[in-house]
């Protein structure tokens, strides 16, 4: 027992590193899952933006298709 009181004593150094890299690896873990949901968030809100533009260019076709045909009727 005494044995390993002396080696946790001459390296607690390296065990009070070990504990810190396994807390910031949780850390980092949580917040890489935190802006993972983010991100597909983002790339769906992306997506239905790009859905609206679609439709928002069929509307502008569909406006300049019937222009045209006043415009025919009225000369």
């Amino acid at each position: 027992m005494e044995n390993f009181a002396t080696h946790l004593k001459s390296n607690w150094i390296i065990y009070a590193f070990l504990v810190q890299l396994i807390i910031n690896w949780t850390v980092t873990g949580n917040r890489l899952d935190s802006l993972e949901i983010r991100v597909g968030k983002i790339e769906s809100e992306l997506i239905n933006n790009e859905l609206l533009l679609i439709e928002i260019q069929k509307d502008i076709v569909e406006v300049k298709t019937s222009l045209e045909f006043i415009k025919q009727r009225l000369q």
